[in-house]
């Protein structure tokens, strides 16, 4: 995740993602990967396991609309 997908997402400014993301790396359940302009975040080493079971789980969509 980029600081300004996390903005959007969440309808918050600058500061207030930055702080966040800041807080959850803290945390150590997300990880910085890069520097300035190309950081983004991982799943850090506490990030909760079975929520990356469900994300890495594969999903198929079904058309409601099928007759």
């Amino acid at each position: 995740m980029r600081r300004s997908r996390c903005e959007k997402a969440e309808a918050l400014n600058t500061q207030q993602a930055t702080r966040d993301l800041q807080a959850l790396t803290k945390a150590q359940l997300l990880t910085a990967v890069g520097r300035t302009k190309g950081r983004h975040y991982i799943a850090g080493p506490r990030f909760p396991e079975r929520v990356l079971a469900t994300a890495r789980r594969h999903h198929t969509i079904s058309n409601p609309y099928a007759t």
